[in-house]
């Protein structure tokens, strides 16, 4: 163990491997800082290390470069601009969302019993908005199921005349499911087979 000191700035135990001089670090590269007990850490690598690390990062950059048709230079304006059309076309996809769903409800015949959907579009918002507009429809549940993950449909069920809090442990017994949520409206999701759901959607009573 040494005592290293740096006049003037530290002074600390060091049990780590020695040189006799700092030349033989090569490069330093600081990756980032932290504050800690009332001082900061730094975290840093060298030589070797540091050197692949200024290659992986200049092949990310050069990949990126390319894939994006801009100078090295100029990534990350590049990739603001990828990131803003990224989200002018969500906006724009949820918009549209919303105009099939209304067109949709419209579409739907009026029932004193249930509705069940099942949609393509994975878009919750837009789910939502759809099952609001079908309680108005029917006199018992609005289901709505669309894409989840594998296997596997998310749900959203509005009701006006059941406390779907109460009746969500019956429902997903029914559905394979699982969820809860509000007297007027659950969601969760569910396992078994569209035909399945169905069926039981539409027999609930």
């Amino acid at each position: 163990m040494r005592i290293v000191e740096i006049p003037g700035v530290d002074r600390c135990a060091c049990c780590a491997p020695h040189v006799f001089r700092t030349g033989e670090i090569g490069v330093i590269k600081v990756l980032g800082f932290e504050r800690h007990r009332g001082g900061v850490r730094l975290n840093l690598i060298c030589g070797m290390q540091a050197l692949e690390d200024y290659r992986t990062r200049q092949q990310s950059v050069a990949e990126i470069s390319a894939l994006l048709s801009a100078k090295r230079d100029d990534v990350t304006a590049a990739v603001q601009r990828v990131l803003q059309e990224k989200e002018a076309l969500k906006e724009k996809n949820a918009a549209l969302a919303m105009e099939l769903i209304h067109l949709k409800a419209e579409q739907e015949a009026g029932t004193d019993g249930n509705i069940c959907l099942f949609e393509s579009i994975p878009d919750e918002i837009a789910m939502r908005e759809l099952v609001n507009l079908l309680m108005e429809k029917c006199g018992g549940l609005a289901a709505v199921f669309f894409p989840g993950e594998e296997g596997v449909y998310r749900y959203i069920i509005g009701s006006r005349a059941f406390d779907l809090r109460k009746e969500a442990r019956a429902i997903n017994a029914g559905i394979g499911g699982r969820g809860g949520g509000r007297p007027e409206m659950i969601q969760g999701s569910a396992r078994e087979s569209e035909e399945k759901i169905r069926s039981f959607i539409l027999q609930y009573q």
